[in-house]
């Protein structure tokens, strides 16, 4: 799952949706209004502030003793994030981190 909000780096969200739709990842979206209540509400302001995008592996009752995840998630989201930063060079990283 991929999310949408104001505090993260849209640039960066765009890029690694267009690398989902190209090799073919499934994906979800996720519309974050406000706060995320993870480590980005941090980062993105750390300093000058770190672009973030955030990324979710869908799950079932989460914080719980039987949280449930399906390891198919786990592994397209770990090859979804691998092919992300394959897919990044230079004027990739000039573009995103000039906000």
């Amino acid at each position: 799952m991929v999310a949408y909000g104001g505090r993260l780096s849209a640039k960066l969200t765009k890029k690694f949706v267009e690398v989902c739709k190209k090799y073919n990842y499934p994906i979800q979206y996720e519309a974050v209004p406000a706060g995320t209540g993870t480590d980005t509400d941090a980062l993105q302001i750390t300093k000058d502030g770190i672009p973030c995008i955030l990324l979710s592996i869908p799950l079932r009752y989460m914080h719980t003793s039987v949280e449930t995840i399906d390891l198919r998630d786990v592994e397209n989201t770990g090859k979804a994030i691998a092919r992300f930063i394959n897919e990044l060079d230079n004027s990739d990283l000039e573009e995103i981190l000039c906000f």
